[in-house]
């Protein structure tokens, strides 16, 4: 457990590897939890997912183009709801509650991968209070 955000003891130039062992040591959680449980998220929300985008690119291939709900949903289920497919991009404390840390994501399987966030809020003890995903379509 810890008291602020500041005694996770993160720098800019850590690793995602770097980050990992420290929020383990800190929180008792790795970036893998988190991961899987915004892929948990996608897959029981692909439906209502699909309606934020106005096509997929899977895996930044444009000869691939997705441009209907149902065959989204199906990516989003199929290839998002993997966790190795959602990459840490940033950590920071909650501008909301500063009890929590938030954890974004990007999901390196949409597009050139700054379409399609994930968002994780950890309290300082290390439990998960909410995880969920969005198109960057919706900003």
């Amino acid at each position: 457990m810890i008291e602020t955000f500041a005694d996770l003891g993160l720098k800019d130039i850590d690793k995602v590897e770097e980050v990992d062992l420290k929020i383990k040591e800190k929180l008792g959680l790795g970036v893998d939890i988190l991961q899987e449980k915004i892929g948990s998220y996608v897959a029981s929300h692909a439906e209502e997912l699909s309606l934020q985008f106005r096509t997929i690119t899977p895996f930044g291939k444009y000869e691939n183009l997705i441009e209907n709900n149902d065959d989204m949903a199906s990516f989003l289920k199929e290839s998002c709801s993997k966790p190795e497919h959602w990459k840490l991009e940033m950590i920071n404390p909650s501008d909301v509650n500063k009890s929590l840390i938030e954890f974004v994501f990007y999901c390196d399987a949409v597009d050139d991968q700054d379409n399609f966030k994930g968002f994780a809020f950890v309290s300082m003890s290390g439990k998960v209070r909410h995880c969920f995903a969005r198109s960057s379509d919706q900003d």
